[in-house]
């Protein structure tokens, strides 16, 4: 594994490095977005379930109450009219009574579906019973009936609503305790899984930062001066290649020094020949004796290897005097007649015909 990684280049390397963190973080973001759109499902199932039947169970109070009323109005209508008038708003009252249990029992569980209904069944026969009186006008009898059998069917079915209401407060109050849990362990998860990304992004910035200076060298400002050196004539002669990572800016300018060495041969021109041959004050001994050895065939670490580190410097001194030029991979110097040179560079030493 190691070894297939190291054969990658430096742009999959940071490639793979970057897709990795992005990876990770859109783990962290799906991980994230299904916790909480799980917890939101869950509340609004909660919320919603528990608000339809809280309004239920109001409503259905509300109905009784209401029916109840219709009821007490009926037993005082002195008039046939108004009689049939309230007659037709009891029996809406008692089917709206009706809808409403039956919606309730489907909304609920457990037992409390069948509570409900043996609550309201007794509640709605009452009522029948109290309805067959007045139809005889036994108004006395139906008096007595909502005074004492009406007023304990409907405490005993709005007993059983209110044990209702309770229970679904309960159960509402423990979904948001598991809500707040589960909102609490997704917070830790994403705190780990944020720090988990944060440990992988910095070690893979880590990782990549050194992989970028090993690649490019440790001290760019070493590889800045090594150029400006290189082009200043400087060759730097005591680095080596095998102290720098292969592949780095100073490997690089290293190689490039090393290629420009082999590369380079000179060869005099006739001002050289004629310095050499007239003795020329301008080229010291050493200078000579590098000129002496310039033929076009020793390649400039040859003439190193002879001279020193500064023989470059020493060549470009000669080369822009004159006396030498790039060979171009000439083989052997151009010979030029001593008497045209000594005529061209030192007229006094031409000797003046007899």
């Amino acid at each position: 594994m190691k070894k297939s990684l190291l054969r990658l280049s430096l742009g999959q390397r940071l490639a793979a490095g970057f897709a990795a963190v992005i990876v990770l973080l859109g783990a962290v973001s799906a991980y994230s977005w299904h916790t909480m759109n799980t917890l939101q499902a869950q509340l609004n199932d909660a919320v919603g379930s528990s608000s339809r039947r809280l309004e239920t169970v109001h409503q259905l109070k509300e109905a009784v109450l209401a029916e109840e009323g219709h009821l007490l109005a009926l037993m005082l209508a002195d008039q046939p009219a108004k009689a049939r008038v309230l007659t037709e708003q009891l029996d809406g009252a008692h089917r709206r009574v009706t809808e409403l249990g039956r919606q309730l029992a489907e909304l609920e569980t457990g037992g409390a579906p069948r509570d409900l209904q043996l609550a309201l069944g007794g509640y709605n026969s009452e009522i029948a019973q109290i309805r067959e009186m007045l139809d005889i006008e036994d108004r006395y009898g139906a008096n007595t009936e909502v005074n004492i059998e009406l007023r304990q069917r409907r405490t005993a079915l709005f007993g059983v609503l209110d044990h209702m209401l309770a229970a679904r407060g309960a159960q509402l109050q423990q979904a948001m305790q598991s809500s707040n849990a589960s909102v609490s362990a997704a917070r830790l998860w994403l705190v780990v899984l944020g720090a988990t990304a944060a440990v992988i992004a910095l070690f893979t910035g880590w990782r990549i930062t050194r992989t970028v200076m090993r690649e490019v060298g440790v001290d760019l400002n070493a590889a800045v001066d090594l150029a400006a050196d290189l082009a200043n004539g400087k060759l730097k002669l005591s680095m080596r290649r095998a102290d720098f990572g292969a592949g780095s800016v100073m490997d690089s300018l290293l190689a490039m020094r090393d290629r420009m060495m082999d590369g380079w041969r000179y060869r005099k021109t006739a001002a050289g020949n004629a310095a050499l041959t007239a003795r020329d004050k301008l080229v010291d001994g050493r200078a000579r004796q590098l000129l002496v050895l310039i033929d076009g065939q020793r390649a400039l670490s040859a003439l190193i290897e002879v001279f020193g580190e500064t023989a470059w410097a020493q060549l470009r001194e000669l080369e822009a005097m004159g006396f030498i030029t790039r060979a171009d991979g000439m083989a052997a110097p151009v010979d030029v007649p001593v008497e045209a040179v000594m005529q061209a560079f030192e007229p006094e030493l031409v000797p003046e015909p007899a």
